[in-house]
């Protein structure tokens, strides 16, 4: 196997990861939107909303937000590294409307 072949294999995950991965920034998106909704009064923010609050805070404040919330102990985001958790939040509101 060459090792751009390697490479590419290595960067498209499999269906099992790829179903992980969509779950989890399902679940960072509802943590994000019970937050997002809290600071505003209730207002439910659209995907891209979302998206652009996760973008706009700084990796500690987002990482304190997902591992701090209830929601978050019934899912992998207890057990998932920082990175991991990072990598999960930018994939909210990739698949949004525009």
């Amino acid at each position: 196997m060459s090792s751009q072949s390697k490479d590419r294999d290595e960067q498209v995950p499999n269906a099992d990861q790829r179903f992980i991965d969509k779950q989890m920034a399902a679940v960072i998106e509802a943590i994000m939107t019970q937050s997002y909704s809290m600071a505003n009064r209730g207002f439910i923010p659209a995907q891209q909303q979302i998206a652009a609050y996760i973008a706009g805070l700084d990796e500690a404040a987002l990482l304190q937000k997902i591992r701090t919330h209830p929601g978050a102990a019934a899912t992998r985001a207890l057990l998932a590294d920082d990175a991991e958790l990072l990598r999960w939040s930018r994939l909210v509101g990739r698949d949004a409307p525009r």
